[in-house]
C-alpha cells in the first residue's frame, strides 16, 4: 500500500530473514519463519510477501549462496502468517519482482549456443521461449541469464545487470546496467560503469522515465559504502 519497507537482514553468516516496517509508527515485523535462510521479498498479490529460501543443506553457513544456487520461491502474509513454498521444486530461484500479475525472477538455465552480452557473457538463448498452458490463460517464459531484471510497465523492454565474471567477464569485473526487449533483442548499453564500484539491482519507473539503482560493495560488510542513484532509462 505504499506505507511500508520491506527488506532483508542478516544478522550473522547463518542467518537472513524478511522483514516490514511502517513507515507512519516504525513497527517492525520479521514475516518470513525464523529456521530459514530468506532474501530479496517482494509485494506480491493480496497483500502477500513474495520472497527467496535457502536450502541450508546445500550452502551451509554461507552468507553469499548466489554464487551458484538459487533458492525457493516462497509466499507469506504481511503479518507474517501462513507461509507456503510455489513454483518448481527443481528449479531454483532468485530476486522475485512481481507487479500487476506478472512475476519475474533469475536462476540457473541451460548452457547452450547463447546470444551475447556487450561483456562476452550471454543474455538469453535463441529460441529459448517457452508458453505454458494454464486452465484459464497462456504464459510465455523467457530465461535471462542477467542480474535484478526490471520491467516497464507496457514490458516492452527489460533493464537488467550484465552478468559478471569477475575473473573471466570480457572484461572482467563491473558490468554496464542494459535494457534489451523480453527476447533479448536490441540489446543496448544505458549506464556504463566508470570506475570499480558495481552497479546493481537496477529498478526501472512504472512510467519507464528513470532507473533506480544501488553502486557499491554487494552484499558488503557494515563499514562499505554503497549509495543509490538514478539515471534516465535512455542512459
Amino acid at each position: 500500500d505504499g506505507q511500508g519497507l520491506l527488506y532483508y537482514q542478516a544478522g550473522d553468516p547463518a542467518e537472513a530473514g524478511i522483514y516490514l516496517t511502517r513507515v507512519d509508527d516504525n513497527k517492525t515485523t520479521r514475516l518470513s519463519p525464523d529456521t530459514i535462510r530468506a532474501i530479496t521479498p517482494t509485494a506480491g498479490p493480496d497483500g502477500s510477501v513474495i520472497f527467496i529460501a535457502f536450502d541450508d543443506a546445500q550452502q551451509p553457513g554461507d552468507q553469499r549462496p548466489v554464487s551458484r544456487h538459487g533458492g525457493s520461491l516462497n509466499r507469506v502474509g504481511a503479518n507474517g502468517k501462513n507461509p507456503v513454498r510455489f513454483g518448481g521444486s527443481n528449479t531454483s530461484y532468485l530476486a522475485p519482482y512481481y507487479e500487476a500479475g506478472k512475476l519475474v525472477c533469475h536462476g540457473d538455465g541451460p548452457i547452450d549456443e547463447q546470444r551475447k552480452m556487450l561483456n562476452g557473457d550471454p543474455f538469453t538463448w535463441p529460441s529459448a521461449m517457452r508458453t505454458l498452458r494454464l486452465a484459464d490463460r497462456n504464459v510465455q517464459l523467457q530465461p535471462m541469464r542477467s542480474y535484478f531484471p526490471s520491467l516497464t510497465q507496457s514490458v516492452d523492454r527489460i533493464f537488467a545487470i550484465q552478468w559478471v565474471h569477475e575473473e573471466l567477464g570480457v572484461p572482467p569485473g563491473p558490468s554496464a546496467i542494459v535494457s534489451a526487449k523480453p527476447d533479448g533483442t536490441g540489446l543496448q548499453p544505458i549506464v556504463t560503469a566508470a570506475d570499480k564500484g558495481f552497479m546493481w539491482a537496477p529498478t526501472i519507473t512504472s512510467d519507464g522515465t528513470w532507473i533506480f539503482f544501488a553502486k557499491g560493495a554487494r552484499f558488503g560488510a557494515v563499514d562499505e559504502n554503497v549509495d543509490i542513484w538514478k539515471a534516465r532509462s535512455d542512459g
